[in-house]
């Protein structure tokens, strides 16, 4: 969901694929490919707010490339802790 809609009411619809989101008007917010277990999630770049995405995108990538210089053991951290799948979740509590 779109971040200019956090802290608001929405709908949710939810199929056996699809996550869907609405307002309270009806009007879809967003939709995603419903992912099963626990801790799965979908959020679309274009739904964080532009200041945040370009500063993880830039952050990222250098502690990866620092860490990638102080050796293998503090590389494999790093992609734990930033797993390339999709570290930008890690800016939702920011």
């Amino acid at each position: 969901m779109p971040f200019i809609y956090v802290d608001q009411s929405v709908r949710v619809r939810l199929s056996e694929k699809i996550v869907e989101v609405f307002n309270d008007a009806g009007q879809a917010l967003a939709a995603h490919s419903r992912l099963h277990g626990t801790g799965k999630f979908s959020t679309f770049d274009a739904h964080y707010p532009e200041h945040k995405l370009s500063v993880a995108r830039f952050e990222i990538r250098y502690g990866k490339e620092q860490a990638k210089k102080l050796g293998p053991n503090v590389e494999k951290l790093v992609e734990q802790l930033l797993p390339t799948e999709y570290p930008l979740r890690l800016l939702r509590h920011a």
